[in-house]
């Protein structure tokens, strides 16, 4: 069982038989995969809060877009935060000068500016023991993730990694599709799906142990639609989330 889900209802096993082709020891052009998702979904933070629940957390890339954080802390939606409620100890690790410096005049501690994979982690930090590695909404903006996430690995052995990431197979990506247009964060890099996503940390020395998918926000009551396409069809959600161990 996950030790990051103890319940066994936030995150899902990887699909059975997947693991020669993550590895690339086997190969098929249209190899189908059959995601079961677990029975609890919802959105990307109501869901990261409950996995880092007690946890010792280092949260890469915690900044986010410097014109969004005060937006997003007014509403309750900026990720650092909520982490920071729910984790044993959570410290922020950001290579943009500008917001870290920014977080800083709001008052948030524990938090750095600093490229761990070129300087490791911070001197006060050495030697401490971390649970979990938390990568939210930052693979996609990488040029080189699989050199990246090797990095982290052997910068952090041991530590869990927890990723998310936005679906490629949203629903809303799927309707701007069929409109003939895509509606993308012009700083990424890539799409993700399950597979791809399990792939990538596979090839960076991680083994996926479980996943799942989530909407990006809460989903009102009043917008039954939404919610049943949600609920019914886990692969047209928002987003992906996978836990992963360094092999």
């Amino acid at each position: 069982m996950c030790t990051l889900d103890p319940s066994g209802t936030l995150l899902a096993p990887i699909p059975e038989g997947i693991a020669p082709f993550l590895r690339g020891n086997a190969f098929a052009t249209a190899r189908r995969v059959r995601w079961r998702a677990p029975s609890w979904w919802g959105d990307r933070l109501t869901l990261l809060e409950r996995l880092v629940a007690g946890q010792r957390v280092v949260h890469l890339g915690f900044a986010d877009h410097i014109g969004v954080i005060a937006e997003k802390r007014a509403r309750g939606s900026w990720v650092h935060d909520r982490l920071r409620v729910s984790a044993e100890r959570c410290v922020g690790i950001d290579l943009d000068a500008d917001a870290v410096e920014h977080c800083r005049s709001l008052g948030i501690p524990d938090i750095y500016c600093r490229n761990i994979l070129i300087d490791g982690m911070p001197g006060e930090l050495q030697g401490t023991e971390w649970d979990v590695v938390v990568m939210g909404e930052l693979i996609e903006h990488l040029p080189d993730p699989v050199g990246f996430l090797g990095q982290l690995r052997s910068q952090l052995p041991g530590v869990l990694l927890l990723v998310t990431a936005p679906n490629a197979w949203s629903a809303p990506v799927m309707l701007s599709a069929l409109r003939g247009s895509e509606v993308v964060n012009t700083d990424h890099q890539a799409w993700y799906t399950p597979f791809t996503l399990a792939k990538q940390l596979v090839r960076s020395g991680y083994s996926p142990i479980g996943w799942t998918s989530c909407v990006g926000f809460p989903l009102a009551r009043r917008r039954l639609f939404a919610r049943s396409v949600a609920r019914c069809f886990p692969l047209f959600r928002n987003g992906v989330v996978m836990a992963a161990v360094p092999q």
